[in-house]
Parts: C-alpha cells; structure tokens; sequence
C-alpha cells in the first residue's frame, strides 16, 4: 500500500489524478460498495477478529460511509425493511434525532431501563423481556444497541442472547476509537448491522489542502467564499461507517441513491475545474470537450440529473458551485472513490493490532485515574451532590462517566486540568418520567462524562 508523504495531497497527485479520471469517466461506477468493503477489511477487521464472522467471512454483507449518523441509520434501516408498525426495541440513550425518524415511521417503539454502572441495558431484564415476547409472539424485527462508554464485554454478551434468539441488531458506536472488546461485539453479530463512529473524515482534510493550492491571487480574490466553505466543510468532522449482514437472495448492492450519485458527480466535476487551475495543465473548455466527444460516441452517459454546469467559468464561481453541493453531500452516502483514494495512500496510517491493545490500556488506565479522583472527591463536596458508579477493571472504558448535581461547578474545574466533559443527556421525551426508565432520567439529569 503506497504511503503518501506528498504535501500536495491525493487530489493532486497522479495517482490520484488516474482515480479522479476513473470516476468521472464512468459515474456509474461511484456506488459499487466494494471500495467501502476494501476499507473495511484493511482499516477495521484486519485489526482483531471480525473477520472469524462467518457471513463478513463469506462475503455475505455490503458496506457504506455517510458523513451524517442519521443518514448512516436511514439507510440501515431501509436495509432492515424497517416500516411502520415494526416491532423495534431502542436503546433509550440513543440520539433523539434517530427515535425521531422511527417515530415519523409509526414504528413500535419498545425500551428497557439501563444499569447506571454501564450505560447499558441489564441482562436479567432483556431475557426476560425476551421470555415474555417469545411467549407471547412479539419478538422484536430489529434491536438498537447504543455503545456510549464501551464496555464491550458487555454488549457482546446482550449480542449473544439476542443471537439466541436469531433477532437482527443494529449496533451503533459512539467512542470514536476502536478498542479490541468493540471489535469482539463487532465480531459476534451474526444477524445484523454496525455503524461505527470513524471520527476522522480524511475527505475533508483533503479539501481543506487542495483548497490551500489555489493560485495565490484567485485566494486574495475569494478570501470570504472559501473561508465559508472551509467553515462549512468542517462541519462534517466525522464519518460514520457501516456494514449490513445480508440473508437474502437479492444483490447487496440494490440500496442506490440516484441523488447521491448525480450531485458527487458534480461535485467532482466542480473539484476537476479547480485542479486544472491549480495544475495549470487543462482548463475547463477541454474537460467539456473530453465529455462531450464522449457523449457522442456513445462511450459516456451521464445520471440522468446530473448536470455539467457551463456557467462555471472562474474560480469564484467554482467556489460558490463547491459551497453549494457541500450543502447536499453532507447527507448522502459517501461514493466509491473517496474510499478509494484514501485507501491507495493509507493516510489514515492503519493501527497494528498490538498497538490497538495499547491504547485500549492507555485509554483504560485514563479513566481508572478519573474513577479515583471522583471517589476522592466525594468527601470535599456537598453530600449527596456526586455519586460515582462501580468500576470494572476487568472491562474497557472508551470514556468515563459518573454523576453529579454539580455540572457547571466540574465543567470549569476539569477545564483547568484540559478535560472536556459533557453534562446530562438528551433523553427523547418518549422516555422522560417513565416509571420504568427511572435510571434513564436520573442519567439524562445528572450524567458527567468525559
């Protein structure tokens, strides 16, 4: 794999240019997912053992990136059949975006309390939950796991009693770094999906660079329109992987979205007109040339929507045509050569296993300090304002978490020692004063996590 220490990035370079070529050349070919599986095996599973996952093994599963987590679960659930009046049990922890949306499709919402010392469902309700629904024929068509603070030990264990019963599930990572007990709980799902929290979305750092090469005095020219850009751009700090166990006969590759191929189409076109100026090497009149010889013999045919925009004839017009398919692309799935390219430079520098390992014990010994220096802190603060859960030193923490009527008192104290911490938590009001989710609002109250 070529490890890129090019300055100019890969948008520029020419093994970049021959991949660009290949996209706009032939855009049907921006949403094959095979590029997405690549990624997958060679950033992901090649870290620990997901790949002993007979269907991932047997190539059984399609794969997908969004920049957006609730456009990642939309097509997840779309990929689940999952419509109105689906029996759907909910991690009631979960974004309340996404209960939204299961709301909007008139879904049969069902949740269950969580341990305070977990963040995760306990295992003595869900099997008998499972027992009652078993008995009664009201098993669920799909289960939400919310991983919030890791503890992946657990959550594999929640994903073998659902095994059991052959339940789809849908897990969604919120840690943002991977930790070889997630990879486990990844690993043991045999009936289901994954999306995962990847944090570091390389297409925009590549953006913010290219943008960077723009001649000198076209920069000065479009100072305020790039400086927009680059804010909006920004926006899009993460991209949410996932993966979709297939069981049945039809392709895996049957989700498309014709809007999504016809907008990075131009969205790339865009991005082609900026190259030839930083590269000095065509203009744009010859890219509409090049198309247009294509078009006529037949070689090249274009999503019916997509447009190549003529009117785009200086930088600043590019910029603003950029700025604008921005604003759209934020929410689409993410095409083929985005994966492609960062895959042929591995700028992501993939983790070694052992030292996965590593960092799970560094972020571990992390929030061991922070559980002593809560428990510490109890006796120094007024009674009964600060409850610190139980710590399992047998299990991974990706974050640590305790309570308190405090939050604004620790949020400017933990500021001075540079740790970030959130407070409370925003329950969906379909979980709020529950009698049974009596742990889920004391947690949406009073929660401090780093």
């Amino acid at each position: 794999m070529i490890k890129s220490n090019n300055s100019e990035g890969y948008l520029l370079s020419s093994e970049g240019n021959k991949i660009f070529r290949k996209y706009l050349d032939n855009p049907g070919r921006m949403y094959t997912g095979l590029e997405a599986k690549k990624y997958w095996k060679q950033v992901i599973f090649s870290l620990y053992g997901a790949m002993q996952n007979d269907s991932i093994r047997a190539g059984r599963w399609s794969a997908y990136g969004h920049f957006s987590k609730l456009s990642s679960v939309q097509n997840i659930l779309q990929k689940h059949q999952i419509a109105r009046a689906s029996r759907v049990w909910v991690h009631p922890l979960l974004d309340a975006g996404i209960i939204d949306d299961l709301i909007f499709q008139e879904t049969d919402i069902t949740s269950f309390d969580v341990d305070k010392d977990t963040l995760n469902w306990r295992i003595g309700d869900i099997k008998m939950a499972l027992l009652r629904s078993s008995t009664n024929k009201t098993l669920p068509e799909l289960v939400i796991l919310n991983s919030i603070a890791g503890m992946g030990e657990e959550i594999k264990q929640l994903i073998e009693i659902f095994n059991n019963y052959h339940l789809p599930i849908l897990l969604i990572s919120n840690e943002g770094e991977l930790n070889l007990s997630l990879l486990e709980s990844i690993g043991s799902i045999k009936n289901g999906s994954v999306i995962v929290n990847h944090q570091n979305n390389f297409w925009v750092k590549q953006l913010e660079l290219f943008l960077d090469k723009l001649p000198e005095n076209e920069i000065q020219i479009c100072r305020n329109e790039i400086s927009d850009l680059k804010t909006k751009i920004q926006s899009f700090d993460t991209i949410y992987l996932s993966f979709f166990i297939e069981n049945r006969a039809s392709s895996i590759l049957e989700y498309h979205l014709n809007n999504s191929e016809n907008m990075w189409s131009i969205h790339l076109q865009v991005i082609s007109f900026l190259k030839s100026k930083i590269q000095n090497k065509i203009n744009f009149l010859e890219i509409i040339k090049n198309l247009t010889d294509k078009f006529t013999t037949g070689n090249f045919k274009l999503p019916k929507k997509a447009v190549i925009n003529k009117e785009i004839k200086s930088i600043k017009d590019a910029i603003l045509k950029l700025s604008e398919t921005v604003s759209f692309i934020g929410a689409l799935a993410i095409p083929d050569i985005v994966f492609e390219l960062n895959t042929l430079f591995n700028l992501e520098n993939p983790i070694e296993p052992i030292k996965l390992s590593e960092l799970g014990l560094e972020k571990q010994n992390i929030s061991r300090g922070l559980h002593t220096f809560f428990t510490n802190q109890v006796a120094t603060r007024p009674s009964g304002t600060i409850e610190v859960p139980t710590f399992y030193f047998n299990r991974v923490y990706s974050r640590y978490f305790c309570y308190s009527t405090e939050g604004k008192y620790w949020q400017e104290h933990l500021q001075e020692k540079d740790i970030q911490i959130n407070y409370g938590h925003n329950v969906h009001p379909i979980f709020k004063d529950r009698p049974h989710l009596e742990n889920v609002n004391f947690i949406s109250k009073f929660l401090i996590i780093t």
